[in-house]
């Protein structure tokens, strides 16, 4: 049963991922807007729930772009080059979750 709950965690985690980064590559508006949506999918998820490995950089980006004390997302003011390496760390995120998720 253990196992089953933490297949299913992981699987969200890609699902979630994978719209995320299938947002940022399809997207037609800007860089920075892209990269508001694709957190908005990711922002719901837990660090324990992202392999071990990759958790810093999660971490990394969220603290970057998530104003705690007015509760919302920070876009517009990041500069197009800061936005695309942040997109860049997301799909390299994205890959490791999925060669995690075949693996199993």
């Amino acid at each position: 049963m253990k196992k089953l709950r933490y297949m299913a965690k992981r699987h969200t985690t890609w699902e979630r991922l994978f719209i995320a980064v299938q947002g940022l590559a399809s997207g037609t508006e800007n860089i920075q807007r892209r990269l508001y949506y694709a957190m908005v999918h990711i922002l719901p998820l837990h660090l324990w729930e992202f392999p071990e490995d990759v958790q810093e950089d999660v971490k990394a980006i969220r603290e970057r772009l998530w104003k705690k004390e007015s509760l919302e997302l920070e876009f517009q003011d990041i500069p197009e080059d800061e936005a695309k390496k942040i997109a860049e760390k997301l799909v390299s995120i994205y890959d490791a979750i999925a060669c995690d998720y075949s693996r199993s």
